[in-house]
Formats: C-alpha cells, sequence, structure tokens
C-alpha cells in the first residue's frame, strides 16, 4: 500500500528541484525497505544520481542459479508496487564474482548475471502493472566488482542484483 509521499514523479516537470525528490524517494524507499535492511536482504543508496536497492547473492538466489530465492519475492513485490507508483526508467543489473561457471544451461557469468536480472524483471512485471518499456534487464558478469574478488567475502560482495531507478538531471526535467 503506497504511502501518500509515493505520488512524487520521478520524472515530473514540477517546481521542486531534482535533489529534493531524489532526497525524498530515497528516505521513502529506505523506511519501506527497512525490514529488508535491517536484516541485510536489501541495500538502499544513492548512486550517482541514481537510487539504487541492491540484493546481495545469499538474499536473492542460490549460489550459480537464476531461481529467485521463496525469501525474497515479498520484498520484490512490495518494489514492483512502487513502480506501479511512481514514473521514471528501471535497470536490472546483475553482477558475479570472478569465479568462472559453466554448466548445461549456464556458459559463462555473463548468462548467469543476466539471466538473474532477467529473473527479477520478469518477477517485477507479474507482480504489478508496469509498462515493459520502463525496465531494462542487464548483465555484467563480473566486469563491475565492488571489492577486489582476492577473498570469499570480497567475492560475496561482487555477487548482487541492482535495481536502479533512473533520476532525471535538472537538465532533462526542464527539457
Amino acid at each position: 500500500k503506497p504511502s501518500q509521499s509515493i505520488r512524487l514523479k520521478l520524472d515530473s516537470k514540477g517546481a521542486e528541484p531534482t535533489y529534493i525528490k531524489r532526497t525524498r524517494f530515497l528516505n521513502y524507499l529506505k523506511d519501506e525497505m527497512s525490514v529488508e535492511i535491517d536484516k541485510s536482504m536489501v541495500e538502499v543508496l544513492e548512486k550517482g544520481r541514481d537510487i539504487v536497492v541492491r540484493f546481495p547473492d545469499k538474499s536473492a538466489f542460490a549460489s550459480g542459479s537464476m531461481t529467485l530465492s521463496k525469501s525474497i519475492l515479498h520484498t520484490l513485490d512490495k518494489i514492483a508496487k512502487v513502480l506501479e507508483e511512481v514514473e521514471g526508467n528501471v535497470l536490472v543489473a546483475g553482477h558475479t564474482d570472478n569465479t568462472p561457471i559453466s554448466t548445461d544451461r549456464i556458459r559463462s557469468n555473463w548468462d548467469l548475471s543476466t539471466g538473474r536480472a532477467v529473473s527479477v524483471v520478469h518477477h517485477l512485471l507479474g507482480a504489478a502493472r508496469i509498462d515493459p518499456a520502463r525496465i531494462t534487464a542487464q548483465g555484467f558478469a563480473d566486469s563491475r566488482p565492488l571489492a577486489p574478488n582476492a577473498t570469499p567475502e570480497d567475492r560475496a560482495k561482487n555477487r548482487r542484483v541492482e535495481i536502479s531507478f533512473e533520476m532525471p538531471s535538472e537538465d532533462e526535467e526542464g527539457q
């Protein structure tokens, strides 16, 4: 049940500056995801001009799998309802560590990262009325690590799925 504050439109042409809209939206998402944040199931952060919901690998997928964990479905349903209420584009990006994978279904980390992003997109589209033209799925394999792949802990940080809410810049709002 989205609150009144969700009525902000990510790409609205209103008089409110973008940084204020971004801050209100970031705070709204943190509030909505507070239980999941406390359980380390997700992180909600600002990355450049985007707002990102980051799912560590362990909370969203079993090792080497592209099938969503049941424990994350409720969280994705909440995010889908947010997407239904706001405007703007969304990027779902899958990332892996640098440990090679090769199975009958998964040829490489590129397949795994992209497959995970696509699994999230399918769930979001099935959980709410969202225009599919607003969502992009991308796989980055191990090309954008958060940490060096030197330890098991660092490799775990690199295995993730991120949902980025693309926020318009000040220049784009005036167009």
